[in-house]
Formats: C-alpha cells, structure tokens, sequence
C-alpha cells in the first residue's frame, strides 16, 4: 500500500480493482513482494491470497465503523440522527411513489432504517427473501448450534422504497457449489447476517436429504456485483 499510496490518492475500491488488475504485476511490486514469496508458489498465488486477507481486512473495518448491525438504542442515538429528516423524506415519497435507491456502499446503514420509527409506511426490500430458501447457516449461542435459514436473492421487491447494492454488501456471500468435473461455479448470492460464519453456510439437498456445502468461503463478497 506505501508504494502505491506515492503514485496515488489511497480509495480501498480502487485499490481493490488495482490488485484484481495488470497493474499489480509491476515489476516494481514483484519486487517488493521477493521475500515473502517463500510463502507461495510464486507471485500470481501470493496476489491471490492478497485480495482475501485485503477483504477481510476492509470487512473489519466497515464493521468498526458501526454502519454495520444495529441495535434499537443505538439508531435512536446522536449519531444515527443526522438521517432523520432523509429518511422521513423517503417515508412521505413512498406513499405516492415507487423509490427506488442505487448504492454504491458497502455498509448496511440503509438497510438498518426500517428499524428506526421514522419509517411509518414501507420499509425497505433489497430483492432477497428468505420464503423457501434452501440455503442455511450455523449459528452458535451459549454452546448449542442452530441451523438458520438464509434469504437468497430471489428479485423480490414487496416495498415502495427497494435497494439495489451496484456493488455488493457487507453481507453477501456468492454460495458456490461443486459441479460434475470437479470445479467450483457459481450458485445462488445469499445473505449471511452477523454471527454466522460464512464457512458454516449450505445448501439442502433434497434429493439425497443431506447438505451441500461451500468448502471454499471464508469471506464475504461485498466486492463483488450482484
């Protein structure tokens, strides 16, 4: 990040697409990266591990931001207040209007309105619902395990005010699953609340009754599009 930070104005999207891109492979960069490259099999591995420990890293600081998950005291404090008068606004247009909200963030600050009581009509839709959904989570407490069953993006929009994350949420997780020859592919985007680890997620299997599970994940996708 120093050596990228002389040449430019430090943004952690752009520097994400910098990593995923050509430019990562300066020779500048591989030399910087020479001693830990024991690590690795050669350059290319260490990249690739390196967008994963940077999500995570970025993960954990939305997370500290406190536009995560929220409690009920916590959005009727000081700080959540400086959205009221936005939020009663979007509240007085859904009642004659469909709103609809493009986002660029990551965080759920939005999705975290309805919990405040200045949404007196709609709340919020995201497309994603958890009616049918065959994909489950494991949640831990006081020492027993409980399988929950995640909401699935089915483009389901029930609301007058409806979110569309251009970019991925801090909460969504591309659920892969492993097909004939071997290979993982891309299944369903799934949404995985806060408190359950996205290596515990799977999907019900109903031809054989079990689950199928994503042996892969162990981060979220919030970088990637929906």
């Amino acid at each position: 990040m120093k050596e990228y930070n002389k040449n430019h104005e430090f943004d952690y999207e752009q520097f994400f697409d910098f990593i995923s891109n050509e430019g990562i492979y300066d020779s500048s960069y591989e030399k910087l990266a020479k001693p830990f490259l024991y690590m690795f099999s050669d350059y290319h591995r260490l990249v690739s591990n390196m967008k994963t420990i940077y999500t995570q890293m970025i993960e954990h600081e939305l997370r500290k931001g406190r536009k995560t998950e929220k409690f009920e005291r916590e959005i009727a404090s000081d700080k959540f207040s400086r959205y009221e008068n936005l939020v009663k606004y979007l509240d007085k247009l859904s009642i004659d209007y469909v709103v609809d909200i493009f986002s660029l963030n990551h965080d759920l600050l939005i999705e975290n309105l309805p919990r405040t009581n200045w949404l007196q009509h709609e709340g919020i839709s995201d497309g994603c619902h958890s009616y049918r959904s065959p994909y489950y989570g494991e949640l831990e407490c006081n020492g027993n395990k409980y399988d929950c069953r995640l909401e699935e993006y089915k483009a389901f929009y029930n609301t007058a005010i409806r979110l569309y994350k251009l970019d991925g949420s801090l909460d969504y997780l591309m659920f892969k699953r492993c097909g004939s020859n071997g290979c993982f592919r891309n299944d369903k985007m799934i949404k995985v609340p806060y408190g359950i680890s996205v290596d515990k997620t799977k999907k019900q299997n109903k031809k054989r009754l079990d689950y199928i599970m994503d042996w892969i994940e162990y981060n979220y996708d919030f970088h990637q599009e929906s």
